[in-house]
C-alpha cells in the first residue's frame, strides 16, 4: 500500500471483503483510489458476468464516495509543560501567559522560573477551591464587583477607542487658555552646534569668523552644504545639552563661539544664541506632549460622561439621597498634658 499526497499518515477504511485501502485527501489520491478500483473490478471480471461486474462497480464506487466524506483529520495535540491536578498547561498557553515581546526577551532560566510560579500558583488555586472558599459571601460579591469594573471599562474602552485626535486648533485653543501654568523651571539655552570630523576642520572654520563672516553665515553655509553637521538645540535645559559641552554652555556668553572641543569621534563648535531664565513662558512646542495628553484626558472625560448619561435615558433611575448613611464627627482628641511647671524657692 503506498503513501497518500506523500504523508505516511494514513486514514484507512474496511472494503466489504475485508481489506485495507487509503482514504484519499487530494486529487492525486482520488485518482489512485479509482484505480485501484478498477484494478479490483477487472480482477472479479473472470468469474463474473459483466452485468454483475457492472453493479458491483457502482456498489464500490458508492462505498468509496461514502469512505471519502467520513475521513478526516484531527491536529496533533499541543505539547504539555506542566499538569497540576486535572489542569493542564500546554506550549501554546504558557505563551498566551506574556506580550509576545516580553516574551521573546526572556531567557529559558526565567521561563521555567515563570513555570514553576504558575505552577505553585494553580496549586494553592485549587487548594483553595477544595476548602470551599470559592463559596463565601464575601468572594462572590468581590466577584461581583470585578465583573462590574471589568465590563464597564470595556464598553468605555470600544467606545474611547473611536474618538478623533485633538486638532491643532483645539490644542492651541487649549494652551492659550492655560498658558500660565507652563513656565520654565530651569535656564533654557539656545544653542547653534557645528559638528566637524576633525579637529584641523574645526580650526579652519573657527580662523574664518570675523566681522564680514559672523558664526551665523558659517553655519548657514554648513547647513547648506552638510545638513547632518549643523544642529540647532532651542531653549533647552542644562541637562539635555551634548555631554562634552554641558558644563561649558552655562558659562559661556550669549552671541560668543566656542574653541574647537573634542566630543566622541568628532569636534564640535558651539555658539550660544540666547539664555531664557528660569520663570519664562513656555511655547507650544515646548510642552506639546503633555497639552496633548491634557486635552485627550478632557476629551475622554466628556466622552464617558455622554455615554453614561445616554445609558441612564434608556433606564428608569430613582435617587434617594436622604438615605444616605449618617455618621456622626469622631470626637475630639482630648488636649495634650501639662506639666505643671516646678517653683524655684
Amino acid at each position: 500500500m503506498g503513501w497518500i499526497g506523500g504523508s505516511p499518515r494514513i486514514l484507512r477504511v474496511l472494503r466489504p471483503s475485508g481489506r485495507l485501502f487509503p482514504c484519499p485527501s487530494s486529487s492525486s489520491s482520488s485518482s489512485s483510489s479509482s484505480s485501484s478500483c478498477s484494478s479490483s473490478s477487472s480482477s472479479s471480471s473472470s468469474s463474473s458476468s459483466s452485468s454483475i461486474l457492472r453493479l458491483l462497480g457502482l456498489a464500490l464506487l458508492s462505498f468509496a464516495a461514502g469512505a471519502l466524506l467520513s475521513c478526516s483529520t484531527k491536529a496533533p495535540e499541543e505539547p504539555l509543560l506542566a499538569q497540576v491536578g486535572e489542569t493542564q498547561l500546554h506550549t501554546e498557553d504558557f505563551a498566551r501567559l506574556f506580550p509576545e515581546e516580553a516574551l521573546r526577551q526572556l531567557s529559558r532560566a526565567q521561563m521555567l522560573d515563570q513555570l514553576q510560579r504558575w505552577i505553585d500558583r494553580e496549586a494553592l488555586y485549587q487548594e483553595a477551591l477544595r476548602q470551599g472558599l470559592d463559596q463565601e459571601p464575601e468572594f462572590q460579591r468581590q466577584i461581583e464587583e470585578a465583573r462590574r469594573t471589568l465590563l464597564v471599562a470595556r464598553l468605555q474602552g470600544r467606545s474611547l477607542a473611536k474618538l478623533p485626535d485633538p486638532s491643532e486648533e483645539e490644542l492651541s485653543l487649549w494652551f492659550q487658555q492655560h498658558a500660565s501654568e507652563f513656565t520654565r523651571s530651569e535656564t533654557g539655552y539656545t544653542v547653534r552646534l557645528a559638528h566637524l570630523p576633525t579637529l584641523k576642520e574645526a580650526l579652519q572654520l573657527r580662523r574664518r569668523l570675523g566681522p564680514t563672516e559672523p558664526f551665523a553665515k558659517l553655519f548657514g553655509e554648513l547647513q547648506a552644504a552638510w545638513p547632518d553637521r549643523a544642529e540647532v538645540l532651542t531653549a533647552v535645559p542644562a541637562s539635555e545639552l551634548p555631554e562634552c559641552i554641558r558644563p561649558l554652555v552655562p558659562t559661556a556668553k550669549v552671541s560668543t563661539t566656542s574653541v574647537p572641543t573634542p566630543c566622541g569621534d568628532e569636534t564640535l563648535l558651539f555658539h550660544v544664541v540666547e539664555r531664557v531664565p528660569p520663570g519664562s513662558p513656555l511655547t507650544l512646542a515646548d510642552v506639546r506632549p503633555q497639552v496633548l495628553a491634557a486635552v485627550r484626558q478632557e476629551a475622554e472625560q466628556k466622552a464617558v460622561q455622554g455615554f453614561a448619561d445616554q445609558a441612564k435615558a434608556r433606564l428608569p433611575v430613582a435617587v434617594h439621597p436622604e438615605n444616605l448613611p449618617v455618621f456622626k464627627p469622631a470626637p475630639a482628641p482630648p488636649p495634650p498634658a501639662t506639666v505643671p511647671e516646678r517653683s524655684t524657692p
